[in-house]
């Protein structure tokens, strides 16, 4: 029908003309057929159920002959469709995307779609300072305003000039400039949701999906363009945000929605609203998702809770309980400490931070390193200020917090000295001279000088307050011997040296094995060989079971609350412990003596 109906319509003028004047002579064949053919599905759906009640009543009275009970089925499947139809519409209507056909809430459509008519609803407008109620008028000024909107009419932009930004090649920057591809235009429609508002032509964008992808898969490729910006709970923060993203708006042509905007507060932020209203977002709470990632949980113990049940449970039913055969702090060890060198995410987090503390401390006129010194002020030449504010964003106050855990496995490198504070930093012997002549930093007059202000082509300059007592003659005696040792400045810049490296290069594998706790099992025993031995993997792990006490024996079981007899099965004699059942059973050294036998070895009772 709506075939017949499209190639009956002739029109003529350009091709866009041709297909406006086609949709909206279809439009009306449709709203005509629909009058017809379904009409009005409460009235229908009414005169059904009158229809039934009249039979129901007559089957009180008397036996249905059978063309009435032919008739009560067909009503019945009539109702049937007659609802399906009336929530689908309503559906249509609500807009609610995120409930499927055929789910009963239909009230709640009816709510949803009364809402959506009574805030959309304009039945009057202001242009230019005259009001009209025209609804012609009202829908070609508001098709002109949002033509208007999204179409490019500034001939200039300001400008953003960053010369020590990476720039993008050559290619790249000719297919961002390239015109729009059919495909690409193809897709974006394709993409659009279909139930939303109709376009000026009376039709939804899953008229254009349905009838123009004639059989093309659409792209599972989606493209989420958002940000997150963390900010001190200060006024004058967030005016400077929102100054830089109209800016931002300004320099490339692109819109920001303020209205799908939130700011989250991080533990107890005093005028939420105020700071939000500034902005032109909304309060959110925490926990919450971005991009389906959990924001402001506890991702390492629920991590570590999926990934225990991973190991003993597999891909079971979660109903299925198992037991945990080894606890997961021992889990979690290295190889050679006796686990099964699953990472432990604690450690492992931290040392992916203690990374930007490498690259804070190495990185030289870094844009980001600037700010960060601009934001916090400078501790000392190496780290910045710790942050004391109870609130805010702690990103960097997480990263600065690891600064003595980090530092502690870091030697300073001398060169020409001047980043490296005489007094204050480490670099004799892992031990400040501050803490090491304490009476002599107290009498110093240059407590906060760099190693090279302290030098001079005679030597050493030291300056003090008063003059010396003899008994403190000697611990200038001992200072002088310790700074003859070292070795002279040169040109190079001071550096850091990474103590758990070789080379002195940080990496977050050595900060990583650096960091674990050493393992509490008893010395000498050769975990290492459970792994090197070549045979199959399954037996590896069931002989690291043995060696942590932990296969499902008798006696374990009995430790574990199953009430069973803990003898052993073999010899019927002893506790069937796991040293009995491998070792001590006389029916196991049977098994040994065969093995020793077949290896062309001497037996001898463990």
């Amino acid at each position: 029908m709506v075939k017949i109906w499209w190639d009956s319509s002739i029109f003529r003028g350009k091709p866009d003309f041709i297909l406006a004047s086609k949709l909206k002579y279809l439009k009306g064949k449709l709203k005509e057929w629909s009058r017809t053919r379904q009409g009005n599905l409460g009235l229908q759906k009414q005169s059904i159920l009158n229809q039934l009640a009249d039979l129901e009543r007559i089957q009180d009275q008397r036996q249905l002959t059978d063309d009435e009970s032919y008739l009560r089925a067909v009503l019945t499947v009539e109702f049937e469709d007659n609802a399906k139809r009336e929530k689908v519409s309503w559906r249509q209507r609500s807009r609610a995307l995120w409930l499927k056909e055929g789910d009963r809430n239909t009230k709640f459509f009816h709510r949803t779609a009364n809402s959506h008519r009574r805030y959309n609803n304009i039945d009057k407008i202001s242009v230019n300072g005259v009001r009209t109620q025209e609804p012609t008028i009202i829908k070609e000024e508001i098709l002109n305003f949002y033509q208007n909107l999204y179409t490019e009419t500034e001939r200039w932009r300001p400008q953003f000039i960053a010369r020590n930004g990476k720039m993008i090649s050559k290619g790249d920057n000719i297919m961002l400039q390239s015109q729009f591809t059919e495909d690409e235009i193809k897709d974006c429609v394709m993409a659009c949701a279909g139930d939303k508002a109709p376009g000026p032509n009376g039709y939804t964008m899953a008229f254009f999906i349905t009838f123009g992808r004639q059989g093309l898969a659409i792209s599972h490729v989606q493209y989420d363009d958002d940000t997150l910006i963390f900010c001190d709970v200060d006024s004058s923060q967030l005016k400077y945000l929102r100054v830089i993203l109209i800016l931002f708006e300004a320099i490339s042509g692109l819109h920001i929605n303020w209205g799908k905007s939130f700011i989250f507060p991080v533990n107890e932020v005093p005028r939420i609203n105020m700071l939000a209203n500034i902005l032109g977002g909304k309060v959110g709470d925490l926990p919450s998702t971005y991009l389906g990632m959990p924001l402001g949980d506890e991702h390492v113990k629920r991590m570590d809770a999926i990934r225990r049940n991973f190991l003993w449970q597999g891909n079971c039913d979660s109903n299925n309980h198992k037991f945990h055969l080894v606890k997961w702090d021992q889990v979690i060890l290295s190889k050679n400490e006796g686990g099964l060198g699953i990472r432990n995410l604690k450690i492992q987090n931290q040392s992916l931070l203690m990374k930007w503390l490498w690259r804070f401390a190495s990185e030289e006129q870094a844009l980001w390193k600037e700010t960060i010194k601009a934001r916090f002020g400078m501790e000392n030449l190496w780290i910045t200020n710790l942050s004391t504010q109870p609130y805010g964003s702690g990103i960097w106050r997480s990263i600065r917090n690891l600064w003595i855990k980090f530092f502690n496995k870091c030697k300073i490198k001398v060169g020409n000295g001047g980043r490296t504070l005489f007094w204050e930093d480490k670099w004799v012997d892992q031990v400040t001279l501050r803490n090491r002549f304490p009476i002599l930093f107290n009498m110093s007059l240059q407590k906060e000088a760099t190693i090279r202000e302290m030098r001079d082509n005679q030597g050493w300059d030291l300056r003090f307050r008063r003059h010396l007592n003899d008994w403190e003659v000697n611990k200038i005696v001992e200072l002088l011997n310790i700074l003859g040792q070292c070795k002279d400045l040169n040109t190079d810049e001071d550096n850091l040296f990474w103590n758990p490296d070789e080379q002195g290069r940080f990496s977050v594998g050595s900060t990583y094995r650096s960091s674990q706790r050493p393992g509490t099992h008893i010395g000498g025993w050769p975990w290492k060989m459970i792994w090197k031995v070549k045979i199959p993997f399954k037996i590896a792990c069931f002989t690291w079971l043995l060696a942590n006490q932990a296969a499902f024996t008798q006696h374990n079981l009995m430790k574990r609350g199953m009430q069973i007899c803990s003898r052993c099965w073999f010899c019927e004699c002893e506790v069937e412990t796991i040293n009995h059942l491998f070792l001590h059973c006389r029916e196991t050294a049977k098994l040994w003596q065969i093995f020793i036998n077949l290896r062309g070895g001497t037996s001898k009772k463990p």
